[in-house]
């Protein structure tokens, strides 16, 4: 296995296509995304939405200080004024389906373990292709976990749920 490892993208999306090119060239059949997918380029949207498209084909990726400074509380640490600049413009840009993207990036492979006795649950707000893209993410990380709760997403006292939106949980039985 050749495994690329790509870091610093900060949402320049010519250089992260021309480095999976190279890579692919180079026989790389596996790719990581090392963080830093957002910030000072303008293209955050789209590296983003790539990114998630390479961790449904198999990538993995792991959460950057500028990835997780899109959450104001992701505790990001010090930045200079570019790049609290760029991170409050790519706030802005960024759908709350991107957001999550980048806060979950990490959070269910660090909060489970691959047995049998892990149960996972996913409820979509009509976004069947969400839903699709979850089931994945579980089959491919954790190939033993047991999906038992598959549903449409109604509507949820205290919150906003609508189209678009996803509810994911999991448990370890013990």
């Amino acid at each position: 296995m050749i495994l690329a490892l790509l870091a610093d993208i900060h949402s320049n999306l010519g250089a992260l296509e021309a480095c999976l090119a190279h890579a692919r060239g180079r026989g790389a059949d596996r790719i990581a995304l090392l963080g830093d997918l957002v910030g000072y380029s303008a293209e955050a949207v789209e590296v983003v939405e790539r990114a998630a498209a390479l961790t449904r084909e198999g990538a993995f990726a792991v959460k950057g200080n500028h990835d997780a400074a899109i959450d104001p509380d992701g505790g990001a640490g010090y930045m200079n004024e570019s790049a609290t600049a760029a991170i409050e413009w790519t706030r802005g840009v960024l759908s709350p389906a991107h957001k999550a993207f980048l806060a979950f990036v990490e959070e269910f492979e660090a909060g489970s373990a691959d047995r049998p006795s892990l149960r996972v649950g996913i409820a979509h707000a009509d976004s069947p292709a969400r839903l699709t893209s979850l089931e994945e993410l579980v089959r491919r990380v954790r190939p033993q976990a047991q999906i038992e709760v598959e549903t449409l997403l109604g509507a949820v006292v205290g919150t906003h749920a609508g189209p678009g939106a996803v509810g994911f949980f999991w448990f370890q039985d013990s």
